[in-house]
């Protein structure tokens, strides 16, 4: 008989030791099994065949049943729920800084990148804000505000704080104080800095306080001017480049 295989399955007859050569027909036996197996390869293929690929990329028709999971991944749906992956518990946790290597379970990964982390915090994260300045010449003599500058400080963290004023001049010999304050003009005194006023030429001044934030939050402060007798002056200017600055950068975890 011919094989009905591969859109049938063949029913052959398996002789027994009492029956002849004849009967089941012996090369007819053959011939079946021949048929059979030749059927079998044609829809197969062989290695250098596209056939084969049905085999590696299945084409399913009809309805596909989602599989049954048992244990930590239970339930019949197409996807895996979240809860069966987020719940999982990181036992053996430990932070620890390190590189991350393509031989690491998920945990020493893990381990490595928050201990990575957590060192980073400490590292300096530079200007906090532009520069506070103005292209304005001013006087003083009484105590006044010059510039103010706000960041957002981070309790724990240590910022440099400096007040540069390039050109300062007095109408007479006098004292000349800067000053940084906590939030005003009349706010707390963070650091303070005098020189003498020249009268024939002119001078710079710097005041500068590193700061150890004692709390998280916007923190403001304010520069300030003051000469102990006749009038300063501050000269600035936007076309020789020239003009005061405050600002604070973050220099880390000291």
């Amino acid at each position: 008989m011919a094989t009905s295989f591969p859109t049938g399955l063949d029913v052959l007859t398996n002789p027994t030791s009492a029956d002849t050569l004849a009967s089941p027909d012996h090369a007819a036996q053959h011939a079946n099994v021949n048929d059979a197996v030749e059927a079998i390869e044609a829809a197969i293929g062989i290695t250098s065949s596209p056939v084969l690929a049905r085999l590696a990329s299945p084409t399913f028709t009809g309805t596909v049943t989602a599989p049954t999971f048992v244990g930590a991944l239970t339930g019949t749906a197409s996807d895996v729920a979240n809860s069966a992956v987020i719940a999982k518990v990181l036992t053996g946790y430990a932070s620890g800084a390190g590189t991350v290597s393509a031989t690491d379970s998920l945990l020493q990964a893990i381990n490595k990148l928050n201990g990575n982390i957590t060192a980073m915090n400490g590292y300096p994260r530079g200007l906090m804000a532009a520069p506070a300045s103005t292209t304005t010449t001013g006087t003083f003599t009484a105590e006044v505000e010059i510039l103010s500058y706000t960041f957002s400080a981070v309790s724990g963290r240590t910022y440099s704080i400096v007040y540069y004023e390039p050109t300062l001049q007095g109408s007479a010999s006098a004292t000349c104080t800067a000053r940084l304050r906590e939030g005003s003009s009349v706010g707390t005194v963070l650091n303070s800095a005098s020189m003498t006023l020249p009268t024939a030429f002119f001078g710079n001044h710097m005041v500068q306080r590193i700061y150890t934030a004692s709390a998280t939050g916007s923190f403001t402060v304010s520069a300030t001017l003051q000469a102990s007798t006749g009038t300063g002056t501050a000269t600035r200017s936007s076309t020789t480049n020239r003009f005061p600055q405050l600002y604070a950068i973050d220099i880390g975890v000291v």
